[in-house]
């Protein structure tokens, strides 16, 4: 009869870490309801001529922490527009009438546009602005604006940055400091008034956080709230201590592995 086989240690702590990210997520089950937002939606086939442009712009904004709601084209006439910023057109050719009417009407409502130098026609305006970043013939459009490229689109990169600095980062739901190893997804509850962030940790080996992981990390709420609790899948729940930075209000994020959770109360 062979012997039988057990698993290694190793394995073991890896499985016990899986049945206890399984029982924290259970717990929270309530943030399954929760809808997924961003200052910026991206409209885009995300396929042929514009995939590589598309997708790898989506992974360097999520570096960068701009957070944003994906908005696949072919749904673009059913699209809902409302709680965005900002709305970035990625394909090189114009949206059809009906979706070129729809967007024109977010600017004109008070949002901002963001279109390749191959759809700058669709969308002009007689009046000019100065506007902050290089590349860009930015234009009124009712009570909002439209950012037309006066140069292809080549590097995704840059993109991610110009979009960015478009839309303002003091449009972005939290302020991140020294947090470039983690990842962010921003949800709000149903009810509209809750909000939360969930983290993830790139760095993998090392703990973010606090004196003793990889620097301090630090963050800032702009949207009135009433209090923040971190959620982390090693150790219980603790409700942050807002400190005074300056006229600006800020919070120490704690050490932490692999995930964390900002949830915001309202």
């Amino acid at each position: 009869m062979p012997a039988r086989r057990w698993p290694s240690c190793e394995a073991a702590k890896t499985w016990r870490g899986i049945l206890a990210a399984l029982t924290f997520f259970e717990k929270h089950r309530e943030w399954r309801s929760y809808t997924y937002q961003g200052p910026l939606g991206i409209i885009s086939t995300f396929a042929g001529g514009d995939e590589f442009m598309a997708t790898e712009l989506l992974n360097l904004a999520a570096r960068r922490n701009l957070l944003y709601r994906i908005i696949d084209r072919s749904r673009a006439r059913s699209m809902n527009l409302a709680g965005l910023r900002g709305v970035l057109w990625l394909d090189s050719d114009p949206p059809a009438a009906e979706v070129a009417a729809k967007l024109s009407a977010f600017a004109q409502g008070g949002g901002l546009l963001i279109v390749p130098r191959t759809v700058a026609s669709v969308f002009k305006s007689p009046r000019v602005l100065e506007c902050p970043v290089a590349g860009y013939e930015l234009r009124a459009s009712g009570k909002g604006r439209v950012a037309a490229a006066t140069r292809d689109w080549d590097d995704p990169y840059f993109l991610a940055a110009d979009a960015h600095d478009l839309v303002g980062r003091r449009r972005d739901p939290i302020r991140l400091f020294s947090g470039g190893a983690c990842w962010l997804h921003y949800s709000v509850a149903p009810s509209g008034k809750d909000s939360l962030f969930q983290m993830v940790n790139f760095s993998w080996s090392r703990p973010l956080g606090g004196m003793a992981g990889t620097g301090d990390i630090s963050f800032r709420i702009p949207s009135p709230h009433q209090s923040i609790t971190l959620h982390t899948l090693d150790g219980d729940a603790q409700t942050l201590q807002p400190t005074k930075e300056g006229k600006n209000i800020e919070y120490r994020l704690p050490q932490f592995g692999t995930y964390a959770a900002l949830e915001v109360k309202t």
